[in-house]
């Protein structure tokens, strides 16, 4: 290790974009973290000796500098492929360089946090090891789904400046796509797409589409747009024949939230396909189209029941022509979610009759009728490296109801099972626990034996309702890079990171045994969930004395801290049964306190996490939840 307590970082003289993003965050965080200024300067400004000097630069956009390091290093386009990195010590008398190389402007963001993560930090220094990088992701897609709808736990309420803090965390492990909602026709009026609607809607769009998609691109990610299949705004429901939920032999159509209307009409047809081109003529950017086959959306009616996966794919095709008039070089993404075995026959019959229109398939985790082996077999070969996982890592636990749900040795979770929902009676039979009915069957050993392995799957996108799910979500991200990491590893990657190095062991014991008590949560007796809650305050209350006292006040601290807290007192009955039923029966509330729509009342979580985290740990507004907490 070498102490360097002065450094400067340079870029080249028209550094701009995901580049110069990169070098910003280097230099606040080694400021927040040593608090040493690191100056910033241009390839033609350097000349001054300094003992340490941090070159970035992106194989897109060389200058002399960079190109002279990149060839003693023996650096190159193909070492590195389209988004690898390479972050190297060099020692030239008595300065130290660092070379930090990206193949793309995103991939030097990417190598920023490798190197975040690699070095060691004290109260006035950085100690740097010697370095040899030069790795590529695994997966092409590395995403995830931020889900801003109105079951939200919390992405719906964010400003500008959430999502810029959150998108650059997501950016500097690894993940190179974000899908959203820009907008959900049937949960909007019609009047945004006038430009009128009122102010919170108005904001609310601004927001969404275009804010947001700048910021997004502002990193260099990919911007994947997330929409519903048959949904119109609601005032023009009426119009159509509204959809139904229902189960077919093929599908089963469960939820519907609003606007949605029956698609097999051609008039519907035509509804549905203008709202979307509009929402294509607006927005800036658009890299991804997924287009859900049911979910929030479908339909079940009688006329559908042996029509709708026909109507779906020619639905889409249409959609997929509107979007290239605006959007020649995006991709549409369809999933396979609740196809019964008849379904997914009829899927894949389509996929080999038409499919040019089709840039990937989601190998969607609920329902899952085919191995990941079988469906390759049913597809045209083209199609057969464009699957992508999307694993459902938000819902566990009460959607986070208990504070964070860090799923870690079993990130992978949501695919260890496979079953035929409409055979079992559909999501509606009591018996089907989520996605872990009776008699389902695993198809981890012979399918996804990392979940991830970059020989059967091209990447994944992880549903996120909330930040609950940020562990998992991140791990998702790393395995991505190199399925053969094991996430215990990367937990303790981001445990030193977000901790620091003291506390780093025990924040891990802690995690893996709040894992270990959602797992076993239903299993457990009184006597054995009072042990294991006690274990985790335990571990909790002891890294929190080693903790740097900037990280106490992050909100993953304190989500870990409000888990540790509510598992206590709900293992041992606490002093007020009443308290105990609000916590357990929170949902929403811990995250968004102001909807109504899904039943908790506005502030009956407020006055129930002041008392759980006492004095000390003061509760602000929960509108805009945990980074304010």
């Amino acid at each position: 290790m070498i102490s360097k307590s002065k450094g400067m970082i340079i870029v080249s003289k028209n550094c701009e974009g995901p580049t110069g993003k990169a070098a910003k965050i280097l230099q606040d965080r080694i400021k927040e973290r040593t608090g040493k200024i690191f100056e910033i300067r241009k390839e033609d400004e350097d000349g001054a000796f300094s003992p340490l000097k941090i070159i970035i630069g992106s194989l897109q956009n060389p200058y002399p500098l960079l190109t002279e390091l990149q060839e003693r290093a023996e650096i190159n386009k193909e070492s590195l492929g389209k988004e690898g990195v390479a972050i190297k010590t060099l020692k030239e008398g008595e300065s130290l360089y660092l070379l930090i190389v990206g193949a793309s402007p995103a991939a030097t963001i990417f190598a920023i946090g490798k190197l975040l993560r690699s070095v060691k930090y004290q109260p006035d220094s950085l100690l740097i090891p010697e370095l040899n990088i030069l790795e590529g992701p695994a997966h092409e897609v590395r995403g995830t789904f931020i889900a801003t709808h109105e079951a939200s736990r919390s992405y719906l309420d964010w400003n500008i400046n959430n999502w810029e803090e959150y998108i650059e965390d997501l950016a500097l492990w690894g993940i190179n796509s974000i899908f959203y909602f820009p907008t959900q026709f049937g949960q909007w009026s019609e009047a945004v797409r006038l430009g009128n609607g009122n102010e919170e809607e108005r904001k609310k769009w601004e927001l969404l589409s275009s804010k947001v998609p700048e910021l997004i691109k502002s990193y260099g990610l990919n911007i994947g747009v997330h929409i519903n299949f048959n949904d119109v705004f609601p005032e023009n429901v009426s119009k159509f024949k509204p959809a139904e939920t229902g189960t077919s032999e093929y599908i089963e159509v469960a939820g519907l939230e609003g606007g949605e209307i029956c698609p097999s009409y051609p008039e519907a047809q035509k509804a549905i396909l203008d709202v979307r081109e509009e929402l294509f003529r607006r927005l800036p950017y658009i890299d991804f189209l997924s287009i859900d086959i049911v979910d929030a959306g479908g339909c079940g009616c009688k006329r559908c029941k042996t029509s709708y996966i026909d109507t779906y794919f020619k639905v889409c095709k249409g959609i997929a022509g509107r979007l290239r008039e605006y959007h020649p070089e995006a991709k549409v993404i369809i999933n396979t979610q609740a196809l019964s075995e008849k379904g997914i026959e009829l899927f894949c019959q389509h996929l080999r009759k038409d499919s040019l229109w089709l840039g990937y398939i989601l190998y969607d985790c609920y329902g899952l009728t085919l191995t990941l082996k079988e469906l390759k077999s049913r597809i045209p070969d083209r199609l057969r490296d464009k699957i992508l996982a999307q694993p459902e890592i938000t819902m566990r636990d009460g959607w986070g109801k208990r504070g964070a749900t860090p799923w870690v040795r079993h990130f992978d979770h949501a695919y260890e099972k496979s079953y035929d929902l409409v055979a079992l009676g559909g999501w509606s039979m009591e018996k089907n626990k989520y996605w872990h009915p009776e008699g389902s069957y695993l198809i981890l050993p012979d399918n996804l034996p990392r979940a991830c392995a970059v020989e059967e799957l091209n990447g994944a996108c992880s549903y996120s309702e909330g930040l609950h799910d940020d562990i998992p979500k991140l791990i998702w991200a790393q395995e991505g890079w190199n399925p053969e990491q094991d996430p215990v590893d990367i937990l303790d990657e981001y445990c030193s990171w977000y901790f620091g190095e003291k506390a780093k062991d025990k924040m891990v014991k802690a995690i893996l045994k709040m894992e270990e008590v959602s797992i076993l949560r239903p299993k457990f007796k009184t006597r054995e969930m009072l042990e294991s809650a006690s274990k985790i305050s335990e571990l909790i209350e002891s890294a929190e004395a080693e903790i740097p006292t900037k990280a106490k006040e992050g909100w993953r601290w304190k989500m870990l801290l409000l888990r540790a807290k509510m598992e206590m007192l709900i293992a041992s009955g606490g002093e007020d049964a009443k308290l105990k039923e609000e916590i357990v029966h929170l949902h929403h509330g811990v995250y968004r306190l102001t909807k109504t729509k899904y039943g908790q009342k506005p502030g009956i979580g407020k006055e129930a996490l002041e008392r759980i985290l006492a004095r000390d740990h003061k509760i602000y507004d929960l509108r805009i939840p945990l980074f304010e907490i």
